[in-house]
């Protein structure tokens, strides 16, 4: 019977540990530096108090790039010693715990006020998930009703002519005020869509990996 209890402890704790180590390591990569320490506060605009969509995407951006990918990546491989997963079982594993690691909105952003508009830019879509803003209201930039978000769909946009550069970009599926599907052009999002900052804050569905993990996958030496 001892070969047999050796084997299963070898084989069956080892991705539950694992999943568990990488909840409390992941944390302390994302929110270590500096520019991640604390929520950047957006100023918003106008009578709608719109917060601003450039500040908003900087923000993102800023956040990502900040944490030191290499750095997680070399600390979850070094966790990782099982002869039985294969170099491309485990990027496979890297890249899925990276994509569906997801913390508040409020942990990246801060507004004054909690009926202040958020908006939708195509960058906060690639960083968010359908269920995230599924059902909720949406309001144009002057603070108008603008119907209720269904969720997303992405699309690519040539961004040089010459080389023949692709972007993956992001729109908005939603529903207007009678009921009719509708789908956001495939123009910059901005602020033409928002939602209230009230509805979004708490929502632990920040997903600070997706862009850059998208872009380029964990591939291991």
């Amino acid at each position: 019977m001892r070969p047999l209890l050796i084997f299963a402890a070898l084989v069956v704790p080892l991705p539950l540990q694992f999943s568990d180590w990488v909840q409390d390591t992941v944390p302390s990569f994302v929110f270590s530096p500096k520019e991640n320490a604390t929520p950047k506060r957006i100023k918003t605009r106008g009578k709608a108090r719109v917060a601003d969509w450039g500040k908003v995407d900087a923000r993102i951006k800023s956040f990502a790039d900040a944490i030191d990918l290499d750095g997680l990546v070399s600390q979850l491989r070094s966790r990782t010693s099982s002869p039985l997963e294969s170099p491309p079982q485990l990027e496979d594993r890297l890249n899925r715990l990276l994509l569906e690691y997801s913390i508040p909105f409020e942990s990246v952003f801060l507004l004054e006020r909690e009926d202040a508009l958020f908006p939708l830019t195509n960058n906060v879509l690639k960083h968010t998930r359908d269920s995230i803003i599924k059902d909720l209201p949406l309001f144009d930039n002057r603070g108008k009703p603008a119907g209720t978000a269904e969720g997303k769909g992405t699309y690519e946009k040539t961004s040089d002519l010459f080389l023949g550069n692709r972007l993956r970009l992001e729109f908005l599926v939603y529903r207007d005020a009678n009921g009719q599907l509708g789908f956001s052009s495939q123009n910059l999002l901005l602020d033409s869509f928002n939602v209230r900052w009230k509805e979004l804050k708490r929502s632990k569905g920040f997903f600070p990996f997706s862009a850059r993990v998208e872009r380029n996958p964990i591939r291991l030496p």
